[in-house]
C-alpha cells in the first residue's frame, strides 16, 4: 500500500467558559472588574486528500480542508451570533522512529472569513478576512 485517499469529517459542539478579573490602579484609586462569559459553538471540520505510505514507518499526506463554525458570544446582555468559514491546504509528514516515538512536520495555509451579527449600537456587525499559515515541527513520544 503506497497511495491512499483520505477523507474525514466531524461535527462537534463546544462550550467554552471564560472568567476574567481585571484590577486597575489610577490616581483616583483602584477598581476591580470581573466578567464571566460563555461561548457555545457548533463546529464542522472536513478534509479530503491523498496519503503516501512508502514504508511502514513513513506517512506523508496532504489535501484540502474546510472548517465552519457557528456560535454565540455572551457580551453583556446581548448574545451576538457569528459564523466563520475557512477553506485551506494542509500537509503533514510523520516518521515513526519506533512504536511510541515519531518526528513530525505539519504545515498549512487557510483563508478565514468571519462575520459577527449586529447587536445594535453597542457592537455593529463586521466582517473579517484573514489568511493564516502554520508550520509545526515536533517530536512526540507516548509514555502510556
Amino acid at each position: 500500500l503506497q497511495w491512499q485517499r483520505i477523507a474525514r469529517a466531524a461535527i462537534r459542539f463546544r462550550q467554552t467558559f471564560n472568567r476574567e478579573k481585571i484590577k486597575s490602579e489610577s490616581v483616583s484609586g483602584s477598581t476591580e472588574s470581573e466578567w464571566f462569559r460563555t461561548y457555545p459553538e457548533l463546529l464542522f471540520n472536513s478534509f479530503y486528500g491523498f496519503g503516501y505510505y512508502p514504508t511502514n514507518r513513513t506517512v506523508v499526506d496532504g489535501g484540502l480542508s474546510f472548517d465552519a463554525v457557528y456560535g454565540q458570544q455572551n457580551m453583556a446582555i446581548n448574545r451576538p451570533a457569528y459564523f466563520s468559514l475557512a477553506p485551506g491546504l494542509q500537509f503533514s509528514a510523520n516518521y515513526f522512529i519506533n512504536f511510541r516515538t515519531r518526528v513530525f512536520l505539519n504545515a498549512g495555509i487557510n483563508y478565514r472569513y468571519t462575520e459577527l451579527k449586529d447587536v445594535g449600537p453597542v457592537m455593529p456587525a463586521y466582517n473579517k478576512n484573514v489568511v493564516t499559515g502554520n508550520f509545526i515541527f515536533g517530536f512526540s513520544h507516548v509514555i502510556f
